[in-house]
């Protein structure tokens, strides 16, 4: 049980201070743009991120994570009941 929440805890924390602009050392915030462009232009290489990535967004990013983790605790929870 506590590694879930260590889990979750650690997700929003780290999903946090990387959309904060100008918390990391190698970005003031300006970044999200130029790797959103770098990632269309490789397309071909990253077909599935090019396909999903609408624009930055900590907001989705911080949802999409936690619904992958909390989809497999949920998953993991249901093989130990088995």
């Amino acid at each position: 049980m506590l590694d879930a929440v260590m889990l979750v805890s650690h997700h929003i924390r780290a999903t946090h201070a990387a959309a904060t602009p100008g918390t990391q050392t190698w970005t003031t915030g300006d970044a999200a743009p130029i790797m959103r462009d770098l990632l269309l232009q490789n397309a071909d290489r990253f077909p599935l991120l090019a396909t999903t990535q609408t624009g930055p967004s900590a907001t989705t990013t911080q949802e999409f994570g936690l619904h992958a983790i909390l989809d497999g605790l949920e998953h993991a929870i249901a093989l130990r009941a088995r």
